[in-house]
């Protein structure tokens, strides 16, 4: 099995890896790494359709730190030995299993390895980043509450913020934040005063809580 272990490959495999996984843990032994239910969890089925593959990456992350496995997808050299070997060839059952058939098919060869999926994935989704970075940004920036409900479109304003992430065009939280503002439904207008006007401006999870909080006051106003 080879893979690359050029520092652009590494630089762009790190990008998409917590901090906490830059530092190298000890493998786990394959009898614990193909005992792993990846169904529970990795629950995502990466789709391109469905735009989830920041969610998707984070997840495998998450394993691959837990169960020192980060050397298969980071563009280290293959050790080659026969541990080494076995858990590759589960983490690469594990991608197929959590990848969309269509999907799969475009990404898959023969000499499938951890990482050449990996890599492969990642290639696919920041194709033609900054093309769909634009047209991803103007529908953040453009987007409405509406009738939904407080929850429904905090988060899918930040499912927005994930993708332009993954597409290379982080959005800070305090610009997530006054998206959120700017486009909520105008009975709740008057919260943006207690969000805005605070000494610090609240994270996104509590200027979330507080229009939350607010719509419920009104719901429970207007049974009275």
């Amino acid at each position: 099995m080879s893979s690359s272990s050029s520092s652009s490959s590494a630089s762009d495999t790190e990008s998409l890896l917590p901090y906490t996984l830059r530092v190298e843990t000890k493998p786990a032994a394959p009898s614990v790494v193909h005992g792993i239910n990846i169904l529970n969890r990795v629950p995502i089925v990466l789709d391109f359709n469905e735009a989830n593959y920041t969610a998707w990456a984070r997840s495998f992350s998450t394993v691959f730190g837990q169960y020192g496995l980060r050397d298969h997808v980071d563009g280290s050299a293959a050790k080659g030995d026969n541990d080494w070997v076995q858990n590759d060839c589960a983490i690469v059952s594990w991608f197929y299993n959590r990848i969309s058939p269509k999907l799969l098919s475009t990404v898959s060869e023969d000499a499938d390895t951890a990482y050449s999926l990996w890599r492969g994935i990642r290639n696919l989704f920041r194709d033609n980043k900054d093309t769909r970075a634009v047209y991803l940004g103007a529908e953040f920036r453009n987007f409405y509450q509406g009738d939904l409900l407080v929850l429904d479109y905090c988060s899918r304003m930040k499912v927005m913020e994930d993708r332009l992430g993954g597409l290379g065009a982080p959005v800070n939280d305090k610009d997530l934040v006054y998206n959120i503002v700017c486009g909520i439904n105008p009975c709740l207008h008057h919260a943006t005063l207690h969000i805005t006007l605070r000494c610090r401006l609240p994270s996104f999870l509590k200027a979330q809580s507080m229009l939350q909080l607010e719509e419920h006051h009104i719901n429970e106003s207007e049974k009275l």
